[in-house]
């Protein structure tokens, strides 16, 4: 077995193709390919905004037997993350291996190895470079349709990470509901009500998009604000990145990527007179078109990207913020109210409630507001001490 450091263009293409290789979407995988331009954005240490972070750095590995790649992996090392949690803390993203122990294991070695000559005494994972990556191993609901950027890994991952010494440090919940509103009209109504009277007695109101055009245009405004909210609505968390001005102009690029003119709607910004005091994102989920297109927009990817985003039937809601100072006002009953109306009037069927922290009890009991009763899939977050 040997274990290759990525630096050359041949090894960046070997780690991106390899879970191709390893994913036969013909069979239960729900895996879906990323675009392979977002792959090589992500490991471009001159574009990618988490490099730009003082202190902060990343490496990739792969696994080779007999001149075939057997699994990869990358390791993280986030400056702003160890900084604001006061600890030296590894992470690990992008591990995938064929059902071998001896791979995993190898993989993980080097990871370990790395951090320990950064003198870094953990390793968390799997963790991304931004903090809208997906995150986890998927420890339940591999049959599922997942949620925009989600992880998808076979049952055995679970097996391979344990078997390297690493333990539960949490897990995040999804959820999928139909979006029947006939079926619970009853609890809508109470919450389009409530939300009015919120507004009226807090002085609160949401401001939405009716275009692309009209979030560009208020881009570096809408930055600032949604970095202010995010940094202070977070902060306490326990995997909390904080997020500067080009990392949060990089996830609103991503969710206009796969944005129609109707669905920014779905983008809801609470309000108090003229500040943000909060947001709610939820976005088109397209894995469909994504899943066909294998990774590459030519020869016909971009005609299933714009198929997928014209006609879903479903949708992502990941991440909901709001300032210390206004949670519990009803500043969430007054976000969720916008998104119910703005989907009832829609052609979205399907629901899809992205990784709420199983410690965020709060936000978990929000989730009745959907009719969510369920959380079908599960992803989990491990940690291993060195």
């Amino acid at each position: 077995m040997q274990i290759i450091k990525v630096t050359g263009q041949s090894e960046i293409h070997d780690f991106i193709e390899f879970p191709f290789k390893l994913y036969n979407q013909k069979n239960s995988s729900w895996w879906v390919p990323p675009m392979n331009t977002d792959m090589e954005f992500n490991l471009d240490s001159n574009r990618h905004p988490f490099y730009d972070d003082p202190g902060s750095d990343a490496q990739c590995f792969l696994a080779k037997n007999n001149g075939r790649i057997k699994g990869r992996i990358m390791v993280i090392e986030s400056a702003p993350y160890n900084k604001v949690h006061e600890t030296n803390t590894a992470f690990f993203y992008f591990f995938e291996t064929l059902d071998d122990e001896k791979i995993a294991n190898a993989l993980f070695d080097v990871v370990f190895d790395w951090a320990r000559k950064r003198d870094l005494e953990q390793i968390i994972g799997p963790t991304g470079l931004l903090a809208g990556d997906g995150h986890g191993i998927l420890v339940k609901g591999f049959g599922r349709r997942p949620g925009m950027g989600m992880p998808w890994n076979p049952p055995f991952y679970k097996e391979m990470v344990e078997s390297a010494g690493f333990e539960k440090r949490a897990d995040t919940l999804s959820a999928q509901v139909s979006l029947d509103f006939e079926s619970y009209w009853d609890l809508v109504q109470n919450l389009y009500e409530s939300a009015e009277k919120v507004k009226k007695q807090r002085g609160l109101r949401v401001k939405t998009f009716d275009s692309q055009q009209a979030i560009k245009d208020e881009l570096s405004w809408l930055t600032q604000e949604l970095c202010n909210v995010y940094n202070k609505s977070f902060e306490n968390l326990p995997f909390f990145h904080p997020m500067d001005e080009a990392k949060m102009r990089r996830i609103i690029n991503q969710l206009l990527a796969v944005a129609t003119r109707r669905s920014v709607e779905l983008f809801n910004l609470a309000m108090k007179d003229d500040r943000v005091i909060g947001f709610l994102l939820a976005y088109p989920n397209i894995v469909s078109g994504l899943r066909s297109a294998g990774g590459e927009l030519w020869p016909l990817g971009w005609l299933y990207l714009k198929t997928a985003r014209r006609f879903t039937t479903w949708v992502d809601a990941n991440g909901i913020g709001i300032l210390p100072e206004f949670q519990g006002t009803g500043a969430a009953v007054v976000m969720y109210a916008q998104l119910l109306k703005t989907l009832e009037k829609s052609r979205f069927q399907h629901l899809i409630i992205n990784q709420v922290l199983e410690e965020n009890h709060k936000n978990l009991r929000e989730m009745k507001i959907f009719g969510v009763t369920e959380f079908d899939r599960v992803h989990r977050i491990y940690r291993r001490k060195l």
